[in-house]
């Protein structure tokens, strides 16, 4: 599944996306302005271009907006009530 960071700035959006593959990580940017593409070999290589992309679009004032999906998927989220719903209040 893709991960994409979604910026805006002046109404305009740029958006940076991970496809993970079995041989490699496909990095993808594109905005209104130009697109392009990178192949990566390694989840290191992935998360140094990833930040480094965003640190050059939040110089120039981009602002991130989202990521989609969200992090917790399937079993990850929660369903129905909780047990005990008041478990971080201090009860005196």
């Amino acid at each position: 599944m893709a991960t994409t960071w979604i910026f805006e700035f002046d109404g305009d959006r740029s958006y940076i996306q991970r496809q993970d593959e079995p041989d490699r990580i496909f990095i993808r940017t594109w905005s209104s302005l130009d697109q392009g593409a990178t192949i990566v070999h390694s989840d290191f290589d992935a998360v140094q271009l990833i930040r480094a992309l965003e640190q050059e679009l939040e110089s120039r004032g981009w602002v991130l907006i989202g990521q989609c999906p969200e992090r917790r998927q399937g079993a990850d989220r929660r369903t129905g009530e909780r047990a005990t719903p008041g478990r971080r209040r201090l009860v005196l």
